[in-house]
């Protein structure tokens, strides 16, 4: 999945963290196995977004995030 976006006055309303979670979610199920998701995070103010998701920087690559555990 790339380039997903949010209209400005459609944000802050949970539609991103729910469109990226069932997406991650479908992956699994259709995978069969909850394989470790990873990302590319291509502006700093999108960090704190995917961490309430429950992704993790990894480091020392600052744009880099994991999602290792369920969602």
């Amino acid at each position: 999945m790339s380039d997903v976006f949010i209209l400005p006055e459609l944000r802050h309303n949970g539609y991103g963290s729910q469109m990226i979670t069932d997406a991650i979610r479908k992956r699994w199920e259709s995978d069969r196995v909850q394989n470790t998701v990873f990302l590319t995070v291509m502006y700093d103010d999108l960090v704190s977004f995917y961490q309430k998701i429950g992704f993790q920087k990894i480091y020392p690559y600052e744009g880099d995030m994991v999602l290792q555990e369920t969602l």
